[in-house]
């Protein structure tokens, strides 16, 4: 086996470690103790003298591994190598090695893009050591292995292409399943995704159980998370999502939310496969690739619901970053600054696409208060001419009037509808009680309200997600009634061209 910490050439060879060192991070103090694998001094205090065969062949594949990093980042591919290397031994060992689809960096989440893990090849031979020793896997297998791993990290550059595959690639990406819609679908099949209220790892534990994705932990990984595939001692295929162990909670529910939105997004719909073959690898060091923006985009959008941020909006007044972070770490240890202050920015994004969102769609966003009663039926004119779904409430909350397009939303008549409900009857069970605490904040504030809800269907198994936007109507300072303009949300068309807008995941 060979020593992790170097290996020897022949009488008369020389070994250019600083050549081999060129473009990799030293390993320093700030790390000692993160791995169980650190290795002895460098290789360049050394000096080597081969007595085997082996190693020879061992230190040609090391050099052909460096000229590969150089052409990319070098970090990613140690840390994606190694992690490769103790998944595989920790999930799989002695079975064939799992396949990356997607890793995520310590930095990126902890607001430091430009600062290394700080591995070397060092790290890299005593994990190959560690696992060989776990699996009885041949070396050379090892190796084939990462090589694999490496050319599937590389491939996938855009950069690295040819300009001609270049322009294909992106013209491939263009034609992606739009974001808006496949979130859409999400939801109808787990409608806690738009609920009422924050989001943790507990809700995305359940959908990833319904899904058959499993949850491992590995400690001291050199990556906060990874998506992959693997085959279980039966030789079933099996997917699964790795997070490194002893994260901070608020950390692991972003990153359970973000492998959820490469999931849905990129590999349940076989997108991520059909663009670049079977064993892809969606890159997650540069922060302007698209599909790791949309991924992003979809955990924030999972763990701060529009609906959930809309209510908070009705119950509590203007919304802010900090408060949301309070609310989102209440029960949680004291988050690290760094964590602090990424989540922060992120949760700040979420705040403006949300605000954007709302600005772009409502139809009556110059009405900053209540209606004048006096000016009903001049708006009501103003109405039946467009193609706006609207209703109005009396005082009791009845329905009194509605545009056939509201009614077409149910697929009944006007008259099962106009004199005979109210608004909580039409949407479903789960959001009846909220509907009422909105109705009530804006009779008592006699200000208008937006929220999000689904609208139930005559066959039950159905239901048709909305945005609300809900005016008070005063007669002498006193509520009188409501009109109500419904938005569809499958039928709002705000889908950006690259680079991805968060807006389409509101």
């Amino acid at each position: 086996m060979i020593n992790p910490g170097g290996f020897q050439l022949g009488p008369g060879e020389e070994l250019k470690v600083e050549e081999f060192k060129e473009g990799l991070f030293a390993v320093t103090n700030a790390y000692a103790g993160e791995y169980d694998y650190f290795a002895p001094p460098p290789l360049s205090d050394r000096e080597f003298h081969s007595t085997s065969e082996e190693e020879k062949v061992f230190h040609s594949w090391i050099e052909r591994v460096h000229q590969q990093l150089l052409r990319w980042d070098v970090q990613q591919v140690f840390a994606n190598a190694i992690a490769l290397l103790m998944i595989s031994g920790r999930v799989a060992a002695g079975l064939r090695f799992i396949r990356f689809h997607h890793s995520y960096p310590r930095h990126k989440a902890l607001g430091k893009p430009h600062t290394p893990i700080e591995l070397t090849n060092e790290h890299l031979l005593a994990a190959m050591n560690d696992y060989q020793a776990k699996s009885g896997r041949d070396p050379a297998d090892v190796r084939q292995e990462i090589d694999k791993q490496i050319d599937n990290f590389l491939n996938t550059s855009i950069t690295q292409q040819p300009s001609a595959k270049s322009l294909a690639f992106k013209e491939r990406m263009h034609a992606r399943p739009r974001p808006r819609k496949v979130i859409n679908e999400i939801r109808q099949m787990y409608p806690v995704l738009n609920g009422g209220e924050m989001l943790h790892e507990d809700t995305f534990m359940m959908i990833f159980e319904q899904e058959d994705i499993k949850v491992f932990e590995v400690d001291k990984l050199p990556l906060l998370s990874v998506f992959l595939e693997y085959t279980d001692s039966l030789g079933m295929p099996q997917k699964a999502v790795v997070l490194k162990s002893d994260l901070h909670q608020a950390l692991r529910d972003f990153l359970i939310a973000h492998e959820m939105g490469h999931y849905f997004l990129h590999v349940r719909n076989g997108f991520a496969e059909n663009l670049m073959g079977r064993d892809f690898y969606l890159h997650s060091s540069p922060e302007w690739m698209t599909l790791e923006v949309e991924a992003d985009n979809f955990a924030m959008a999972a763990l701060f619901p529009s609906a959930y941020l809309a209510d908070c909006e009705i119950r509590e007044g203007e919304l802010t970053t900090d408060s949301l972070f309070k609310k989102f770490t209440d029960k949680m240890e004291t988050p690290p600054d760094e964590l602090k202050a990424t989540m922060t920015n992120y949760i700040d994004k979420r705040l403006r696409t949300y605000k954007e969102f709302k600005d772009i769609t409502n139809p009556l966003r110059i009405l900053m208060s209540s209606i004048k009663e006096t000016h009903i039926t001049s708006l009501l004119e103003i109405l039946r001419g467009s193609v706006v779904r609207w209703v109005r409430m009396d005082k009791d909350s009845l329905i009194i009037d509605a545009s056939r397009n509201f009614v077409e939303l149910f697929e009944t008549s006007w008259e099962s509808i106009v004199g005979k409900l109210k608004p909580k009857d039409l949407v479903v069970p789960g959001d009846r009680e909220r509907m009422q605490e909105r109705a009530e904040h804006r009779n008592r504030r006699m200000e208008p309200i937006c929220y999000y809800t689904f609208v139930k269907h005559p066959n039950q198994t159905k239901s048709r997600h909305v945005v609300v936007y809900s005016f008070p109507i005063a007669k002498d300072d006193a509520y009188v009634g409501a009109i109500g303009i419904l938005i569809p949300l499958d039928e709002v068309n705000l889908e950006p061209q690259e680079p991805l807008d968060d807006a389409s995941l509101t």
